[in-house]
């Protein structure tokens, strides 16, 4: 009304519904479930992993309301979701094809080797530089360490002095309960070290872990 007063103009507006969860809560920055396009504030990773934990419940909606995806490749996806939940086909299609539409496709296979890494997967083909830019994407502590002290000290006393660990007793009971890794492979003796059971990727990065996700990354300099 008042652009036809000002202007002499008519105008029209468009409106769209509210995009919510099963249980009635909308996605925004106010119910604390938001995620930012701009990569700065919500790195690849995190956007990524953000879709794969979309609830059973939601899935299928947000296949339909924020990809491209035909109505019947939805319908198939959902299918064979529904036979075998544990799967998560669906999450895992809703991830990348969103990742992929707004990131592109090297920003997913990021994403991708992130999750493989960060979620306990092997490290034989990750270089120093790729496990740096992981722990940036997925906010990973990052810790440089002397490399000089590093080849005099067991893998519990590093862990302790890099704050892996609260304190060398503590190293040692993680590994004595199978809970400390290193590159993502269970240390086995409170005596090892760096060098003779254990090597740095690409003589440069260590990737730290206790229990199940607490990661912590050594840069040696």
């Amino acid at each position: 009304e008042l652009v036809r007063k000002v202007c002499g103009k008519e105008v029209h507006g468009v409106t769209f519904p509210l995009l919510t969860t099963a249980s009635g809560e909308k996605f925004g920055k106010s119910a604390g479930n938001a995620i930012w396009l701009n990569h700065e504030k919500t790195s690849c990773y995190e956007f990524y992993q953000f879709f794969l934990r979309t609830e059973d419940a939601d899935v299928e909606q947000l296949l339909y309301k924020l990809t491209d995806l035909e109505e019947e490749k939805i319908d198939e996806i959902m299918k064979r979701h529904r036979e075998a939940p544990n799967e998560r086909e669906a999450q895992n299609v809703l991830a990348k094809t969103i990742t992929r539409m707004v990131h592109g496709e090297d920003a997913l296979d990021q994403a991708l080797k992130a999750t493989h890494v960060l979620f306990g997967g092997d490290l034989y083909d990750v270089t120093a530089k790729q496990l740096l830019a992981i722990g940036k994407e997925g906010n990973v502590p990052t810790v440089k360490y002397v490399r000089s002290k590093l080849l005099e000290k067991t893998i519990c006393h590093v862990a302790a002095e890099t704050k892996v660990c609260k304190s060398v007793a503590e190293a040692r009971r993680l590994v004595n309960n199978g809970g400390l890794y290193v590159n993502n492979v269970r240390v086995s003796k409170v005596t090892d070290t760096f060098g003779s059971s254990v090597r740095l990727i690409e003589e440069e990065v260590i990737l730290f872990r206790t229990g199940r996700k607490n990661y912590t990354i050594i840069h040696v300099i």
